[in-house]
């Protein structure tokens, strides 16, 4: 999948109740991840986690709400 054809997925799926679900699932495929998580910024100004792919669950349970600057999901904020 090109990055054209990604984006018009992404924007396909946006708004629907599993949206950044399917999103990272296609963004995993296309680029050949083995992996992936996708956070959201909470009114609590943490990063929590809304969506994961062959993540395991103790991973998971300390990647739920991340600071901005910690690890790859809080830096990618800044």
């Amino acid at each position: 999948m090109d990055p054209a054809q990604l984006l018009q997925t992404v924007r396909s799926l946006a708004g629907q109740a599993d949206a950044a679900q399917r999103i990272l699932d296609t963004a995993v495929e296309a680029f050949g991840a083995e992996s992936g998580t996708v956070h959201l910024m909470g009114p609590d100004g943490l990063r929590h986690l809304a969506a994961s792919n062959s993540i395991p669950e103790a991973v998971l349970r300390i990647v739920a709400a991340i600071p901005v600057g910690k690890g790859m999901a809080g830096l990618a904020v800044e």
